[in-house]
Parts: C-alpha cells; structure tokens; sequence
C-alpha cells in the first residue's frame, strides 16, 4: 500500500534563485507598462478638457494658432515628462535593489551548493576508508586464519601432542634444555642463540610457516594506511595472540638470521612487551638460584614493572624520579637525567629482617633473598642489560654492554645498597619506538 504522507517535492536552491529575478524582471516590466498607459490616458484627458474649454469660442474658420497648440504641448509634456522621469529613476533603483537580492540570493545558493558539495565528498571519502577498512580487516582474518592453522600443524614424533600443545612443548623443552652457561652476558647470549639454532634446524617445518605468518600479520597491519588508534588495536589483536612460549621463541627468532626483518615490527608493536625475562635462557642460572616458582613469576612481574615505570620517565621531559617499593625490606629508586641520556638505579636492601606477626612476607623479597648479596649487582646489571640492549634487538641504544654498570656502593652490618647506570653521554636513551630520536632511526 502505498504511503499516504508523501514527502514534499525538493526545490533546488539554484532554481528558487532563477524563479525570484524572474518574477521581479515581470513585475519591473509590468509597472512600467502600466505606467505608460496611465501617462497616455492623462494626456487624452488633458486635450480634451482643453478642447472643451475653447469649444464655445474656438473658431473652426480661423487658421491654427500653432503658438497655443506648441504652448499646451509645452505643459503636457513638461509634466508628463517630469513624472515619466522621476519614475523612471523610481524603477531603475528597485531595479537595482531587486538585482543586488537576487545576487545575495544567488552567493548565498552558491555557498549553499559548495557546502553541499563538499559534505557530499566528506562522505564519500569517509565511505572509501570505510570500504578500504573492510578490506584490510578481511586480509588481517585470512592471515590470521592462515596463522592459526600454521600453529595446528605442530605435531610431535610420537603424536602424543598435537597443535598449539605440541607447541608449547617444544617452548617448554627449550627453556629447561640445561642451558648452564654463565660466563659473561655477551657470550652467554650468543650460546643461547645457538641453542635456539639446534631447535629451529629440528622443527624447521613448522617454525618456519609458524613465524613467517606472523610476520606477514605485522607487516600489513605496519603498512596499511589507516588511523594510528585502528593500527594499534590490531596491533594489540596480534599481541594477544601470543603465549609465553611463542614470545620466548619469537625473541630469539628476531636475533636470528632467520627473524632479522621481524625486529622492526616487534619493536613498532611492542610485541614482547609480556616477555617474562626470568624465562630467558641467559637468566637460567638466575632462575635454579630462586628456584621456586611463584617467586620466579615475582621477578618477571617486578622486571615488566620496572621496564614500563622506566618507558614512561623517558616519555616526561627533563629529569624525574620514581620510587618501586619491594616490601619493607627492598626498594628501588630510580633517576632519569635532565636529557635522558643516563640512569641511575640503586636497590636499596635491609639485611635485618623485620618480625611480621601473621603478616605474610611479599613473595619477591623471598625471590631477592635466594640471590647471593655479592651478586645482586651482578644480577642488576644483566636485567638492565637485557632491557636496554636485547630486548629492542640493539636498535634502540647499540650493541654495547659497557653503557651499563653496577656496583654495591655501600655495605655495613645492616644495609646494603646497589647503584646500577645506565649511560650513553648525549645521545638520549629509549625503551619505546616513538623515543627513537630521528638520528638513530
């Protein structure tokens, strides 16, 4: 049925404008026409009262006085000539009037069509992104599929273990593989590196199409052109993909040669930013000295901590100062420079420990506990080291380890302190892709 209400016709403004000078144009022409006829009928009217006035004693046999007939043409039409010319005047100034309105009429219908105009492309253009949105966000899910069914096809020997399980497993083997190393952090990197080798040369099949897809994941989510605020939350699908294990291997697939071009997007995306760094095979010897879990998982914690309190002091201009409680017996001060070229990280620990009642000690004070007093700076300098260095894959601050030192600044009978730095003279320091100064990039 159809619908009673109909819509009112729309009228174009350009049109509205056109149909206005229009009906003036007329109305000018039909004043001036009703002008002239009212002149002529005047002019009838005025010849014949004259006429009658002189007909009793107007002689028809005497000649034509053409002095009184050119003296009666000279008050016609000095008066109809006077009237006819103020009204002229009368009608070309509504003339005018009337076509400085319709000019404004028509300015404003123009301004009226320009913004139509451009809402109309805005739209457009917001419909292009959009589409141009779809499409991307199509091409994220295929790979994403495509790198889902990649982590499907693990498969162990015995085929006891399937998929993402089998996956782990692999991870988990890797990370308890007896890795005992413990010379210096260089070297000791370089023979964890090598143990990552052995694995990848072992599983190259699925490791392989495994981190390729991930890579092309970040790749197109890095290049798509689209709002920074749409880049980051698939940036954060990507992250959220990742479990521990395939962010241990994914760390040292970027220091491979197999991973080089991935480090760029890691970095870009931060996409080792929940790497429990405890779980690094250059922190094993660390990690058999805590050897409880949960005080393990503490240190991963305290390093993450640590590692964003510092991301966002590099972000405040000039220096600052923060403080990271442990418990009572342990804190942490942290100093920034003026230009961000240095820090200073001092631990500061009492050795006299504090009786509680049923107050349950924090889990990390056990953690720092468990790690000898004579290697605590030993133990901060490799943390530091592997934030500052490593973790970035040497693009952020260098390859140098010697920006970094540690050494126990004060030891007596109840306290002990450790001042760890990190320095590189005017060159500011950064633990984020948007702190890249340009000339380090």
């Amino acid at each position: 049925m159809d619908n009673p209400q109909q819509s009112p016709k729309q009228i174009n403004p350009a049109d509205e404008a056109r149909e206005k000078a229009r009906k003036t144009a007329k109305s000018v022409g039909v004043s001036f026409w009703r002008a002239f006829k009212w002149c002529a009928v005047f002019s009838i009217c005025a010849c014949l009262v004259f006429f009658w006035q002189q007909w009793k004693s107007f002689g028809f046999s005497y000649p034509i006085d053409y002095n009184l007939f050119g003296t009666l043409g000279d008050f016609i039409g000095g008066i109809l000539g006077t009237i006819i010319a103020f009204y002229s005047v009368y009608l070309l100034v509504r003339t005018f009037q009337n076509q400085i309105e319709t000019n404004v009429s028509v300015t404003n219908t123009n301004e009226s069509v320009i913004e139509a105009n451009n809402s109309v492309i805005e739209t457009n253009k917001k419909l292009v992104k959009q589409s141009e949105l779809q499409i991307f966000d199509s091409r994220f899910n295929t790979l994403l599929n495509l790198y889902h069914k990649a982590v499907d096809s693990y498969r162990s020997n015995d085929d006891k273990f399937k998929g993402r399980a089998c996956f782990e497993k692999y991870a988990s083997d890797f990370k308890e593989c007896g890795f005992s190393n413990h010379t210096e952090y260089k070297r000791r990197s370089i023979g964890a590196l090598s143990e990552y080798m052995a694995l990848y040369a072992k599983q190259r099949v699925e490791l392989s199409v495994h981190f390729r897809m991930l890579y092309l994941i970040s790749r197109l989510t890095a290049e798509e052109k689209m709002k920074e605020s749409y880049r980051v939350t698939y940036a954060k699908s990507i992250r959220g993909q990742l479990s521990e294990g395939e962010l241990l291997l994914l760390r040292y697939n970027c220091l491979s040669p197999y991973g080089s071009k991935m480090c760029q997007y890691v970095n870009q995306f931060n996409l080792l930013k929940h790497l429990p760094i405890m779980s690094l095979l250059e922190f094993s010897y660390w990690r058999k000295m805590v050897g409880d879990q949960d005080q393990i998982s503490s240190l991963d914690q305290l390093a993450l901590s640590f590692k964003q309190l510092m991301t966002k002091m590099l972000d405040i201009e000039g220096a600052n100062r923060k403080e990271i409680e442990i418990s009572s017996r342990y804190k942490i001060y942290i100093k920034v420079s003026e230009n961000h070229d240095g820090f200073e990280v001092q631990l500061k620990k009492s050795k006299r420990k504090i009786k509680g009642g049923a107050i349950k000690r924090p889990v990390a004070e056990g953690a720092f506990d468990k790690i000898n007093e004579d290697e605590l700076a030993t133990f901060m300098k490799e943390v530091l080291i592997e934030i500052f260095v490593y973790s970035n894959f040497f693009n952020f601050n260098g390859e140098r380890h010697d920006i970094v030192s540690s050494e126990v600044e004060y030891d007596d009978a109840d306290k002990i302190s450790i001042l760890s730095k990190v320095l590189r003279p005017g060159i500011a320091l950064a633990l984020a892709q948007r702190q890249v100064m340009p000339s380090m990039s």
